[in-house]
């Protein structure tokens, strides 16, 4: 049978490095095909690897020299939390090292996921369409569960802080509402203390005028009926 593309493609370059003691080599695929960020995560898992994660200048340096000029490449960065800085790797990591353009990151709502551009960060829509760096980790055993079991911890950590920004989110919409609600008792106790009145039209002068003259007019009218009363006699 034919075996699928993806089984059989070949990664464009190797990266050597020494990190906390270990010798870690990280190999390339380089994928022009224009994919959103979904899209090019799928196609890494596809071929046994993962979006790129760039640790150092080192290896942001050393990107810069394999990908195309002015070409957009998605990375495994995202942004936790829309509209803050706060970011992270796909696996859980927490950044050790960026490299943002200069009026990067862009803090659109939905720019939430990052690509490389000539070395330079960027923050997109995840529905952009960019090309594509997976990456292949070969080192130790030691190495490999000791990064599986860092990400765990920073997922967990990011997950428990989603959950407490979003809380703070409640707890200040919820305040908002017990300000308005005091305001609202504070206003009514007023009125019924009669430290405020609902405002009226007629002023209290303009309502003694008016009873005034009222009965005035009604004392007219039974002088009057009187006095015919009188004549017709």
């Amino acid at each position: 049978p034919v075996l699928p593309l993806f089984e059989v493609i070949a990664y464009n370059s190797c990266l050597d490095q020494s990190i906390d003691g270990e010798n870690v080599t990280k190999c390339y695929y380089l994928e022009t095909f224009a994919s959103s960020k979904k899209e090019a995560s799928d196609l890494c898992k596809s071929i046994n690897s993962s979006l790129v994660t760039i640790r150092d200048s080192t290896e942001n340096n050393y990107l810069k020299t394999i990908i195309m000029f002015n070409r957009d490449y998605w990375t495994a960065g995202i942004r936790v939390i829309p509209r803050t800085n706060y970011f992270t790797w796909e696996n859980g990591e927490l950044f050790e090292f960026t490299n943002w353009a200069s009026t990067e990151p862009n803090m659109d709502i939905h720019s939430n996921c990052i690509s490389l551009r000539n070395g330079q960060w960027f923050a997109n829509r995840c529905d952009e369409k960019f090309a594509v760096i997976c990456e292949m980790i070969q080192a130790s055993k030691n190495y490999i569960e000791n990064e599986f079991g860092t990400s765990l911890i920073n997922n967990f950590a990011k997950e428990m802080n989603t959950a407490k920004d979003e809380l703070k989110s409640v707890n200040n919409i919820l305040n908002e509402y017990k300000k308005r609600e005091n305001r609202l008792l504070t206003l009514l106790n007023d009125i019924i203390d009669g430290k405020m009145f609902v405002q009226n039209d007629e002023t209290d002068a303009n309502r003694d005028e008016r009873f005034i003259g009222s009965r005035a007019r009604t004392k007219r009218s039974t002088s009057n009926s009187n006095i015919k009363q009188y004549s017709d006699k």
